[in-house]
């Protein structure tokens, strides 16, 4: 399929082209009587008609096969050897009331804090970005090796940071994804820290994008399958509209998904191998077990389209130029 199908509108100059190139002709088989007499015009006629033919001929092909060379046709993939100068990591923190939870110890927003900071603190040449959502994503940090910036942002990091209700993990991917920096050969990663819960969103639409990017999504999932009572500021729990203690339960499936969805992979916050991988993927080194060193490269077909398109040039110029029994 062409990459840039939007040029073909350009075959549309074609039908002009052909009405000038019959009124050329015809005014040219005019010019013939004039110059050479009613009695003599019949001896050059077949002759001027098949020149003008394939002059015409090879024109329209240049036309058609440079705009098919201009519509980007891919070719076949090919691996090539890939060394990137380095992984940016944006981090991306579900600050929704549900993470105020307890089921982790103490609770699963300070477990997702601690760590973010033994990421940083583990790889310091690394690059880090930090987004927050809720209702709503926000891009705190944009992708730096300053990482005293992201420990200070840790130190107020809180479910209050974001007055929109709800929990939109689509928001929060999405303004992660537009906050890598352009035009840099370097691995993309985020890594979302959530106990899943999505009150809204489309996933499939932010996970196409985040795929078409280049950027792999791992998921920490905060929190348990038992889950836990949403603690208040007044000392009580979180409550229902019927009077009932809203019990806020992980939501591994949708974070599985996720991960899963761009190459990435699932870990439970507290599993020990989560903290040495993601150590791994701030240092560019990725995780081990993964198929690295190489990168798929599409090759374009336009030069395939190009010589046609030159040959067609050059079949037009020669017919025009070349005489032809040695008088036309």
């Amino acid at each position: 399929m062409a990459q840039n199908p939007e040029v073909f509108w350009l075959f549309i100059l074609l039908v002009p082209m052909i009405i000038i190139m019959l009124l050329q002709y015809l005014n040219g088989r005019m010019t013939l009587v004039k110059t050479s007499g009613e009695w003599r015009s019949g001896d050059y006629y077949d002759l001027y008609t098949i020149k003008w033919f394939f002059t015409s001929l090879g024109f329209l092909l240049f036309l058609v096969f440079t705009v098919l060379s201009l519509a980007g046709y891919p070719g076949r993939g090919y691996p090539v050897g890939y060394e990137p100068s380095g992984s940016d990591i944006i981090f991306v923190v579900d600050v929704s009331e549900s993470m105020k939870a307890e089921d982790i110890q103490p609770s699963r927003l300070a477990v997702v804090s601690r760590v973010i900071r033994s990421v940083c603190e583990n790889t310091p040449g690394g690059r880090f970005g930090l987004v927050i959502f809720k209702g709503r994503g926000v891009k705190i940090i944009p992708s730096t090796e300053d990482v005293e910036a992201v420990f200070n942002f840790l130190n107020y990091l809180s479910t209050d940071l974001i007055s929109s209700p709800g929990s939109n993990i689509q928001l929060g991917l999405a303004a992660a994804v537009n906050a890598f920096p352009s035009g840099e050969e370097r691995e993309k990663y985020i890594i979302l820290l959530s106990d899943g819960e999505a009150l809204s969103g489309d996933l499939d639409e932010v996970l196409s994008r985040a795929v078409a990017s280049e950027v792999t999504i791992y998921c920490a999932g905060a929190g348990t399958v038992a889950g836990a009572a949403i603690p208040t500021a007044d000392g009580g729990f979180l409550k229902d509209p019927a009077g009932e203690t809203v019990i806020s339960r992980m939501n591994e499936q949708s974070l599985r998904y996720i991960a899963d969805s761009t190459a990435g992979r699932y870990y439970n916050i507290l599993d020990n191998s989560l903290l040495p991988d993601l150590i791994a993927l701030a240092g560019g080194g990725g995780i081990k077990d993964t198929e690295e060193g190489y990168r798929i490269v599409t090759k374009e077909r336009y030069r395939f389209f190009l010589v046609f398109a030159l040959m067609g040039l050059l079949i037009a110029r020669i017919v025009k130029v070349v005489r032809w029994k040695n008088f036309y």
